[in-house]
C-alpha cells in the first residue's frame, strides 16, 4: 500500500502532465509499489490467457460430449476471464494514493469486482445445479467417460502448470486478488483429477451389471462440483459486502491488532481507549484513540509511538495504515 501522500509528484512529458507512482517523501517505497503493480498485472495476464484456453477447450468438449460437469467448469473459466480482463483495466487505480476526494483510496474497486464476480459464479452454479437435478429425474446424461477422463487429466496438467508459474511470480508479493487466483488454480487441479477419476470409473462400470448407473454419473458429478464450489464465492461475497459497508474485519483480526497495539503502548504513558478498524479491499485502516496517563500529550512522543505501532503491525499486515489519535474526552 502506498504511504499517505499529500503532495504527489507530477511530471511533464511532451508538454503533458503525468501522474507518477513516485512521490517526494518516499521514492524507494513508490518504486517498490510500481514494481509490485507491474508484477501483479503480469500475473493477471498469464492467468487470463490460460483460463481462456482452458475455457474454450472445455466449451468445445462440452459440445462434443454434452457433459454438464465440463460445462460448469467452462462457465467458471469464462466468468474468470471476463472478470480478469476488466480488473486488469482498473488495476492501476488500486495503487493510486488516497486523497481528500477518495479518503480510503481506490481499493474498493477491487471489492466491487469481487462482488460482481461472485454473484456471476453463484448464479451460473445454481443454474447448472438446477439442470443437473432435472437431468437425474429424466434418465440422466450419457457421455463418453473414457474421452472425458482423458480430457480432464490434460486440463489438470495445464492447471497445475499455471499454478506453479503464478506461485513463482507471486512469491514476493501479497494481494487478495492474486491469492484468490492461486486458490482457484489449485482447486481446478483437484477438481479435474476428481472428475477424471469419476468418469474413468463410469467407463469401467459399462462392462459390469452396474452399467445402468452410467447415465447418472455426469449430472451427479456436476451436482457435487456445484455443492463443493458454492461455499467459497458465498464466503467472498459476504466478506466483500462487509468491506463495502466499511465494517471491521473478523474478530480474530481485531483481537490480534489490539494485542499488538497494547504491547507497543506499554512502554509509554499512553493507553488505547478505542480502536476504529476499517478494511477496504486489500487495505486496512487502523485508528487508535489513546489517552495519556498523566493527562499530557507530547507530539514528538506520540509521533514516535505511531511509527513503532505501524512498523509492528506491518510485520503481520502489509497493506495497513495506522494513526494514533489523542482521545481528549477520556
Amino acid at each position: 500500500m502506498l504511504k499517505k501522500s499529500k503532495k504527489p509528484t507530477i511530471t511533464i512529458k511532451d508538454g503533458k502532465p503525468e501522474w507518477s507512482l513516485r512521490n517526494s517523501e518516499d521514492r524507494d517505497g513508490d518504486t517498490l509499489e510500481k514494481e509490485k503493480l507491474e508484477n501483479e498485472m503480469l500475473i493477471v495476464k498469464i492467468s487470463a490467457f490460460v483460463a481462456s484456453l482452458t475455457g474454450i477447450s472445455e466449451i468445445i468438449m462440452c459440445r462434443v460430449t454434452h457433459s454438464q460437469s465440463i460445462l460448469i467448469d467452462g462457465i467458471y473459466d469464462f466468468v474468470e476471464v471476463i472478470f480478469l480482463l476488466v480488473y486488469l483495466f482498473f488495476l492501476p487505480m488500486v495503487y493510486r494514493p488516497y486523497n481528500q476526494k477518495m479518503p480510503y483510496g481506490y481499493a474498493q474497486i477491487e471489492t466491487v469486482f469481487v462482488i460482481i464476480k461472485t454473484l456471476g459464479l453463484i448464479t451460473a452454479t445454481l443454474v447448472i445445479l438446477k439442470e443437473s437435478i432435472y437431468s437425474i429425474f429424466h434418465g440422466g446424461n450419457v457421455v463418453d467417460g473414457g474421452l472425458v477422463s482423458r480430457f480432464e487429466l490434460g486440463i489438470a496438467a495445464v492447471c497445475l502448470l499455471s499454478y506453479l508459474i503464478l506461485r513463482h511470480f507471486n512469491g514476493k508479493w501479497n494481494a487478495p486478488m492474486l491469492e484468490a487466483e492461486l486458490y482457484s488454480w489449485k482447486l481446478d487441479v483437484f477438481l479435474s483429477i476428481a472428475i477424471a477419476a469419476g468418469y474413468l470409473a463410469e467407463s469401467l462400470l459399462q462392462r459390469t451389471s452396474l452399467a445402468w448407473i452410467g447415465p447418472y454419473v455426469d449430472p451427479i458429478t456436476a451436482i457435487c462440483i456445484a455443492v463443493f464450489m458454492l461455499p467459497e464465492p458465498i464466503r467472498l461475497l459476504k466478506e466483500s459486502m462487509s468491506m463495502i459497508l466499511l465494517r471491521a474485519p473478523g474478530e480474530e483480526t481485531v483481537r490480534e491488532i489490539r494485542s499488538i497495539v497494547n504491547r507497543c503502548l506499554e512502554l509509554y504513558e499512553y493507553e488505547a481507549t478505542f480502536l476504529d478498524i476499517v478494511q477496504t479491499g486489500r487495505n486496512m485502516w487502523v485508528y487508535v484513540y489513546v489517552k495519556s496517563r498523566d493527562g499530557v500529550f507530547r507530539v514528538s512522543e506520540l509521533k514516535k509511538q505511531n511509527e513503532e505501532v505501524s512498523a509492528e503491525l506491518k510485520k503481520s499486515y502489509e497493506n495497513i495504515d495506522v494513526e494514533l489519535i489523542p482521545d481528549v474526552n477520556s
